[in-house]
């Protein structure tokens, strides 16, 4: 008869190196200007658009995860046109305490995002989204 601690003693050597692992394989954090702006399995996609441009996909929690700022040191005022259109939800700070970065969860397909830079200048990001999916309902199994 084979003892109980003999088998775990050859299990776990066999489990380690057949690659099966216990330990969370999701994404890292993601972070920019050293605030966590994303913490989940699914990784984040951040977009650059301080130069302005056009964003067409969702990223992870079918957020928008824009970076608004070359770097960290000068960041900018953003806005979302009509203001109703989406809702920033997080925001990562540039050193001067404007947004270097911005979580932006839309409720509207098409919308701009507008920054303003400290000096005056204007960038305008236009979003172009596909259908969003819609929220999905429980209900109770009818009875007739």
């Amino acid at each position: 008869m084979i003892r109980r601690s003999w088998v775990v003693a050859l299990a776990v050597p066999l489990l380690l190196l057949s690659g099966c692992s216990y330990a969370s394989s999701g994404a890292p954090p993601t972070v920019v200007c050293g605030t966590t702006i994303w913490s989940a399995a699914a990784g984040a996609v951040v977009q650059d658009v301080s130069s302005g441009g056009t964003v067409h996909t969702v990223s992870a929690g079918l957020n928008l995860f824009l970076r608004v700022s070359k770097g960290c040191g000068e960041g900018a005022s953003v806005s979302i046109r009509p203001s109703e259109a989406a809702t920033i939800t997080k925001v990562a700070r540039a050193q001067d305490g404007r947004i270097a970065a911005a979580v932006i969860q839309p409720h509207q397909t098409r919308f701009r995002v507008v920054l303003r830079r400290a000096d005056g200048t204007t960038k305008t990001v236009r979003v172009e989204l596909g259908p969003l999916p819609l929220p999905t309902t429980t209900r109770s199994p009818s009875t007739p």
